[in-house]
């Protein structure tokens, strides 16, 4: 049986955006971990992709029919019907549930990819007075968020979706005080 360090979250970072400027990559594979610790996720293995303009228009027509770029796509790898849900019991069906607990103890379970577009993030942030870094963050919540089966279609999906991200949100930022104070 594993113990609690085996359930850390497994968060691949991978760049294909070429030479673009914006935040430093490893301040982004830092956020991407720390946004998924956030959302307290364990034994479970995400991917996230930041990509240019144009690979993520491809990627929203491709996969929602829409032509042209976005901020952010999420992927998700576990289906509705797998059952997993089930054997947790709250609304983000794998927050805090481990491997034992599901009966996957050898391996992490894929949630699945964020595609986030740097260039993207880059100009919402300028847009919205903000660091660069600090709007990548908002989107992986988002993404993250997605990938565990929040939606935005309806209004009561949205509003509660949006109560998630702020939650989260806060909690890395608190993260941030905290580590500024030691």
């Amino acid at each position: 049986m594993r113990d609690d360090a085996g359930c850390e979250p497994l968060v691949l970072v991978s760049f294909e955006c070429g030479e673009l400027a914006g935040p430093n990559p490893e301040v982004l594979c830092g956020e991407a971990g720390r946004v998924v610790r956030a959302v307290a996720l364990r034994g479970v293995e995400v991917s996230v992709v930041f990509v240019d303009d144009i690979k993520m228009r491809m990627l929203n027509r491709t996969y929602r029919g829409v032509d042209r770029s976005t901020d952010v796509l999420a992927f998700p790898q576990l289906e509705e019907d797998s059952g997993l849900e089930d054997e947790c019991e709250d609304r983000t069906r794998l927050r805090n549930c481990s491997q034992q607990e599901i009966g996957l103890e050898s391996s992490p379970i894929l949630l699945g990819d964020v595609v986030l577009s740097l260039p993207t993030a880059c100009r919402q942030a300028e847009l919205r007075g903000c660091e660069a870094v600090a709007e990548v963050r908002r989107l992986l919540i988002h993404g993250i968020l997605h990938l565990i089966g929040y939606d935005h279609g309806t209004p009561s999906q949205a509003s509660a979706m949006r109560v998630e991200e702020d939650r989260i949100l806060r909690l890395v930022e608190q993260w941030d005080r905290d580590a500024n104070l030691d």
